[in-house]
């Protein structure tokens, strides 16, 4: 081995060592980004399905009020809620926590399984946080 070949080991070493720092780095922002898109569905199913439950028996104002609790309390924040008939509709944002990248928003609606009329839906009502 020559001596200006002394030390090229660990250059190279360090050089894939460096790589593999990135590559890990990367994948972690890749990971966080995802599970806040998984939280933000998660949150916004189960806000709908509460907001939809207080829906069948109050007002649209108190299930939007219920929907926002449980974002809440999923980590996220009720961006929009409509109700529609025994519908409704909810819109979720979780802030991932990666710079550069907004927040996971996720949108759900939760009401019965078939129709309760046969006149068909109401009009949609905006109530709540736009």
């Amino acid at each position: 081995m020559s001596g200006r070949e002394r030390g090229a080991a660990t250059v190279l070493a360090l050089g894939v060592i460096a790589v593999l720092i990135l590559l890990l780095g990367g994948a972690l922002t890749v990971a966080r980004v995802v599970r806040s898109a998984s939280q933000a569905a998660a949150a916004a199913d189960l806000a709908a399905l509460a907001g939809a439950r207080v829906l069948q028996t109050n007002s649209g104002s108190a299930a939007c009020a219920r929907a926002g609790r449980v974002a809440v309390e999923n980590g996220g924040v009720l961006t929009s809620c409509v109700a529609q008939g025994p519908d409704l509709t909810v819109a979720v944002a979780i802030v991932s926590g990666v710079p550069g990248v907004g927040p996971a928003v996720a949108r759900a609606r939760a009401g019965p399984a078939g129709p309760l009329t046969t006149s068909g839906p109401d009009p949609p009502q905006q109530v709540g946080p736009r």
